[in-house]
This record gives C-alpha cells, structure tokens and sequence, in this order.
C-alpha cells in the first residue's frame, strides 16, 4: 500500500489509539474501600465489553496493561481506518496510565488514581508502529517508536516543552499533562535512521518522580494507589521472606528531617503523648536489632509545629499528623513520594507524610483504642520503603497490612521487617 503515515500523521494516530484505551473511565473519588479487579468479571472497556484476563478478540490485554495486534484492531476494526489495516501496532503502558482494576466505583478502569490529573502520577505509556508501502515499485519498510510520560509534580511548561524544576528539559508537550522524551524511526526510502529525539533529562521511563499511597481500613481492606508494583511478596519459605518492598534499591538519600503537627488534646492525646508516640517509632528504626553492618540512614531532625497543615499535602516537608481522611474507617494513611523506577543507583525516596485518623480514639495500649505507638511503627516503614504484608504466616510483623483496637503487636521490629530493611539498606 501506498505509505500515508508522515511523522505528524503517526502522532495523531498514535494518541487517538490510546485515547480510545482509556476512553471514558474518569477519576472519581472512592467510596466503598474495595477495589475490584478483572477477575471479577463486573469490570468493562470503553465499549462496554465484560474485560477478561489475557487477550481479547482485538488485541488488547487489559490486566497485563499491553496491547499487541494491527492498528485498526485497537479501533475494533472501525470503517474509517480500513486503510490502515496492514500496520502493526503494540503499546505497552503503567497501573497510572490505566490501571487493571477500578478502585472508584464507577465499573471501569481507574486512569491516575489517587491523582487529580496525569501530572505527577508518574504515567508512560509506549508505542510502537511498523508497515510497509510502495513507491516506483520499491518496498519500503518503516517502523516507529514513541515514550511518552506524565509531567512529574514540579515540572514547568515552557513554550510548548516540559522542564524540570532546574530547568533540564523533558520534551515537547503533548495532550497538555505529558511529554515525548524519545522518538526513533527507521524509513530508508524516507531517509531516517534511528533516534530522531531523545529527552537531555533521560529517556527512562522510571525517572520521574511518582507517589504511591497506602490506606489501611479497620475492617481488613487494604489499598495501595500507584508507584511501581511491590517487589518480593511475602513468601513463609524462610525466616527473612516476609518483607516486601515499594521498590527495590529505591531508599533514602539524606537522613529525612520531619514535622509533627499536633494539636494539644487531639483524638484524647497530649501533644506530648503524640511526639513520645512518634519518638518511640522512630527509634524503632533507627537501632534495629542487627544493623551494625549497614549503611542506613536514620531519621533526621523532628520538628514541632502545631500550626502546620495536616494531612497529605505533598508540599515537599515531611509530615506526621492527625487529620480526617474523606472515607469512613480508615485507620492512618502513607503517602510515599519518589524515583521509584529506572536504573537502581538512581531510585530514592524525597517525601513522606503520615496521617492517623480521627475517626478513631487514640491511646497508649489501651485495649479499646488504636494504638498510637503501634500504628505509627507501622506507617513510618513505609516511609523508609518498605511494602505491606497480607499473608497471614507473617502476621507478627510490623509491617503486616493488618489492625484494630488494642493491637500492640507491631511496636517492635520482628524479623522479617529487619531482613526487609538489611536488603533495602
């Protein structure tokens, strides 16, 4: 076939394709805790189609998050794209991008969870094309591949380019929140060879920055909104099989300094009883049991500070406090932010902020009430990197996904937790 794809034309094709893979599926805020998965058979596609594990008819693989079949196969063989049939498409894309479960309760796939928009999601997406056409009775063989990345949180639109916030350029803006940060097209009889742009920032689809949330339900729900999939789940196998990580090699750099922002009574607790709560935790993790031979860092200076705003804020400062999480039962939320992908010399973690609460009482091992001490030991280890645990062989850990009133268990580092951290760090 004649070729009718110059480099503008294969832009505009290539972001219809993945408008349509995430076409109506808006970002709502959770209601009932649970997210549902494709297993379920309740969730569906922008065409209204039951989603299943594996490939579809078309090409898509929506719980793998890639799609690998001809172009028009990612238009259900649309009429209008007819002439586009004989170029092959694959795109491969992240849990941010569009996820393969639907935590918002609308029955579709969840785009930038956890996120108001793209930006700082920590998105990608990649997309290759390839085909054939003839001219003069020559066969010419083209393919083309395209990165494209959410704009991380700190990112500056400069004439149409995303720049870091020290001003290294990204790439060219495209559909408002992303940028193209490499291209590479092959065409002999158009004369291309090769990288036709590279990002001066980086071509790696890990390297900017994302935010991964951890919320813990009295109930036993549990959740976990973007970042990068958590590396070794817990396995009973051995004695330092029960840790997990948000990333592996992703650590902290500095020794991270933190706020605590509390108010004198809160939640029936002293500021005092708070700040000795977040000190008892905090050492914790600094004075393992067996950590003479690393090289972690421990936490940093503490800071008192009442008037702070609390919550999760990502305003770059480190914060533990009280707040009001915007759905019922939730005991203490994490958010974590970072480099979470790329190369492993390159992963850190920059933020945390920890929330506890105030749906619930708060005390001192006090059997009726969460355990301030407990809770907070366990949230700070997500903090410094490390994952949840479900798997009930290593429920005396703390870092185990599980609590309710009265539970002191997870006060004290166990053995998993330390192995965790011996890896980590």
């Amino acid at each position: 076939m004649k070729k009718i794809i110059t480099f503008s034309l294969i832009l505009l094709m290539m972001f219809s394709t993945i408008g349509l893979v995430f076409a109506g599926s808006e970002n709502k805020e959770k209601t009932s805790g649970q997210c549902m998965t494709i297993q379920s058979g309740e969730l569906v596609n922008s065409e209204g189609e039951t989603i299943t594990t594996g490939f579809d008819e078309w090409g898509y693989n929506y719980q793998g998050r890639f799609f690998n079949g001809g172009y028009c196969d990612s238009y259900r063989d649309a009429e209008w794209c007819h002439d586009y049939r004989d170029i092959k498409l694959s795109m491969k894309w992240n849990d941010a991008w569009l996820s393969n479960k639907d935590c918002d309760d609308d029955g579709l796939l969840d785009r930038h969870y956890g996120h108001e928009s793209y930006i700082g999601s920590g998105a990608w997406l990649t997309n290759h094309q390839s085909g054939e056409y003839e001219v003069k009775g020559e066969i010419c063989k083209w393919n083309y591949f395209v990165k494209i990345v959410a704009a991380p949180t700190d990112a500056v639109l400069v004439d149409e380019i995303w720049q870091t916030a020290d001003g290294t350029e990204i790439g060219p803006e495209i559909w408002g929140a992303f940028a193209i940060i490499q291209q590479i097209e092959n065409d002999h009889c158009a004369g291309l060879n090769g990288m036709q742009y590279v990002s001066p920032a980086g071509a790696g689809l890990g390297q900017y920055k994302e935010k991964i949330t951890f919320i813990h339900y009295a109930d036993g729900r549990h959740e976990q909104i973007g970042g990068s999939k958590l590396i070794k789940k817990a396995k009973p196998v051995k004695d330092d099989a029960c840790y997990s990580f948000i990333s592996r090699d992703m650590e902290w750099w500095t020794s991270p300094n933190y706020l605590i922002s509390v108010t004198e009574g809160e939640e029936g607790v002293t500021a005092e009883q708070f700040v000795a709560a977040v000190d008892k935790s905090i050492g914790e993790w600094n004075e393992p049991v067996d950590w003479a031979d690393t090289d972690f860092i421990n936490f940093g200076v503490q800071t008192l500070d009442s008037s702070y705003p609390t919550g999760i804020n990502g305003d770059g400062t480190n914060v533990i406090s009280f707040g009001d999480y915007d759905q019922d039962g939730v005991i203490a939320v994490c958010s974590v932010w970072g480099y979470f992908g790329g190369p492993p010399k390159k992963r850190q973690i920059t933020e945390f902020d920890v929330m506890l609460d105030t749906d619930f009482a708060w005390g001192d091992g006090d059997p009726l009430k969460m355990d301030l001490q407990n809770i907070l030991t366990h949230e700070l280890g997500h903090a410094i990197g490390l994952g949840d645990l479900y798997n009930s062989e290593c429920g005396e850990q703390t870092m185990f996904g599980y609590s309710w009133e009265g539970d002191i268990g997870k006060r004290t580092l166990n053995f998993g937790d330390i192995a965790g951290l011996n890896i980590l760090y």
